[in-house]
Parts: structure tokens; C-alpha cells; sequence
């Protein structure tokens, strides 16, 4: 079954249509809330510098950016934590399920 969807930002709203393949999509799940990997092959285009090892971040806190398929994704923490690793730099190139950030 269709639903409207309205999508709004800054420049205006666009209304449309869901279609039944987007209903029943499967939703991203991370295998762990102690790591963070590539959900999609990209380029780390920066790395914030609250992504640093020993680092406590909390919860939303924007770590890196990825660009994958012509668009930058920023990556925020998934949780309040302390930053055990690092794994990536910018500049770099990553695959599906590669380790960008771990936590202790």
C-alpha cells in the first residue's frame, strides 16, 4: 500500500508517493554499538577532530565523513563513549563492512 510522504527543508516541501519495496525495506541495524564500519564502498572525505583516540564523545556527535554514490554522508556516533580507535584517514578509499571507528 502507498503512502504520502512530504519531504521539507530550507528551499521548500516535494510530496510523493512510497512504493512497496520502500515499505518493506530492510532498515541498517549496526552489528555492534562498539564499532563503526562502511555500510556502503565509499571515500572518507574528512575526519573530525572529535574523532581522536581516548576521546569521549557523546551520542550524535559527528566523527567523519563518507562519500559514496556522488553524495557525503556524515557518520555520528552511536552512542556516548570513549573512542578506542581510528581506522580510517581521510583521503581513503573503503569498502562495505570495513572498520572506520571502534570504542572501548
Amino acid at each position: 500500500m502507498e503512502k504520502e510522504i512530504i519531504f521539507e527543508n530550507e528551499n521548500g516541501s516535494w510530496q510523493t508517493l512510497s512504493t512497496q519495496k520502500w515499505e518493506r525495506r530492510k532498515l541498517y541495524q549496526p552489528v555492534s554499538d562498539k564499532e563503526i564500519k562502511a555500510s556502503i564502498p565509499g571515500k572518507v572525505v574528512q575526519v573530525f577532530s572529535a574523532a581522536q583516540a581516548g576521546q569521549e564523545v557523546k551520542k550524535g556527535t559527528p566523527l567523519l565523513e563518507l562519500e559514496a554514490m556522488k553524495m557525503v554522508n556524515t557518520i555520528a556516533s552511536p552512542i556516548d563513549g570513549k573512542i578506542k580507535e581510528v581506522c580510517v584517514k581521510a583521503g581513503e578509499d573503503v569498502g562495505k563492512n570495513e572498520l572506520l571507528i571502534s570504542f572501548e
